[in-house]
């Protein structure tokens, strides 16, 4: 049987990194095929409520 997947809007944000911390975003993406956004997605999933507690 077929998942359907929920579509949900996303909004867009502005981020400032160093260009280092871009460049690490931009390594995983030529290496893996992830964009950036995605990447950002997977870190705060996994960190921010680990990081930061319940919020």
């Amino acid at each position: 049987m077929e998942e359907v997947e929920e579509k949900r809007e996303k909004k867009n944000i502005t981020l400032r990194l160093f260009p280092e911390e871009d460049l690490v975003l931009e390594k995983i993406k030529k290496k893996y095929g992830i964009s950036k956004s995605e990447q950002i997605e997977t870190l705060i999933k996994k960190y921010a409520r680990e990081e930061y507690g319940a919020y």
